[in-house]
């Protein structure tokens, strides 16, 4: 009989040989020059250098799409990260449509306009160099995704900017966020764009929903800090910890979801996505209309993950990788500060399905 030492190992031998012929990698191309930011785009090359065909998911995060999501390390000469101002996203496995099926030797070209995810303040040289992880459909199409990280030998690309430091696309969304919080401040009620009534009464029971769970959320977190509910999502217990995350239901109570702007033009197969500096405005997508109106991955719940990443209340990320229950929960275990930083750890507590107390 196998040791249970040697089983571990033995298993992780097999997969590695499993998966051993499945290999990426990325290259950076665009010019040196570039005058005015909406301009400064690069292109993203993925390449399969592997022995077997891959099929990839096309998360929000990855550079196999041109979604402005934070897909980009980039630093001016001075090594100082460009601060990122694009899209938080929801996202998950369970509802991948897109997929990028790569054959031995084949390439997938994308190109990615960064001044409408990043802030360039200054004329200089800068530096992009692009996320390498990649998750892949597995063989048997009922396990856990594979991942892959992309080798990159020549992945860094260098550009000087100059001219205008205005994106025209950023200034189109700081108008229309503008015009909400003017609207905003004559009355804070629901209001919608791009919406047909069935989608505006959705929204509406939508909205009523997630307030009323953050009301019961705030109420239980704060008579029950230390909790298996708690642990489940945010790791092993800290007042300290406890206290951020109580800090952003409160927040999110009191920023009033039935009083947001819901834009129903996005066409993305995601959930929806939010910008984190324009407040109160929350885009919902085509994964949003199917999803239940409560449970796991609801609609409610998409809402408190959304106004979760909002600055004014807390400004949480979408760690990269973890979607859904079984990723959050192991974040919780590896990594409780990442956790608590995490929209839809915020969002499993908040749905509590299964219950836990």
């Amino acid at each position: 009989m196998l040791s249970a030492t040697i089983l571990p190992l033995l298993t992780l031998s097999l997969l590695s040989s499993v998966y051993a012929d499945r290999a990426l990698s990325i290259t950076l191309s665009g010019s040196t020059e570039v005058r005015d930011v909406d301009n400064f785009a690069v292109v993203t090359t993925v390449t399969n250098t592997g022995s077997e065909t891959v099929e990839l998911y096309n998360t929000p995060a990855s550079v196999l799409n041109n979604f402005p999501t934070d897909t980009f390390t980039v630093t001016n000469e001075d090594g100082d990260e460009v601060p990122f101002i694009g899209a938080y996203v929801k996202w998950g496995f369970e509802i991948a449509k897109d997929f990028i099926t790569l054959a031995p030797g084949e390439s997938h070209e994308v190109t990615h306009q960064l001044g409408d995810a990043y802030n360039f303040t200054m004329q200089a040289n800068y530096t992009i160099t692009p996320r390498s992880t990649f998750y892949a459909v597995p063989s048997d199409r009922d396990s856990s995704p594979v991942t892959i990280v992309a080798s990159m030998p020549e992945a860094n690309h260098t550009t000087n900017l100059s001219g205008s430091l205005v994106s025209s696309v950023v200034t189109k969304r700081s108008l229309k966020h503008a015009q909400f919080l003017q609207k905003r401040l004559l009355g804070k009620r629901i209001s919608f764009n791009g919406c047909t009534p069935d989608q505006q009464a959705a929204i509406n029971k939508a909205a009523s929903n997630a307030a009323e769970i953050t009301k019961n959320t705030v109420a239980y977190l704060s008579r029950f800090p230390n909790t298996q509910r708690y642990r489940m999502w945010f790791g092993t217990y800290s007042s300290a910890n406890r206290n951020i995350v109580f800090d952003h239901f409160k927040k999110i109570l009191s920023s009033d979801v039935t009083s947001y702007q819901y834009d129903c033009t996005c066409d993305k197969s995601i959930y929806a996505e939010v910008y984190r500096d324009n407040f109160g405005v929350v885009y919902l997508c085509q994964a949003f209309w199917p999803a239940p109106a409560l449970g796991t991955n609801s609609k409610a719940g998409t809402l408190i993950h959304e106004a979760s990443h909002f600055n004014a209340n807390g400004g949480t990320t979408d760690t990269d990788g973890t979607y859904g229950h079984e990723k959050c929960a192991q974040l919780a275990i590896d990594n409780p500060g990442l956790a608590i930083m995490n929209a839809d750890s915020h969002e499993y507590y908040a749905e509590n399905t299964p219950s836990l107390t």
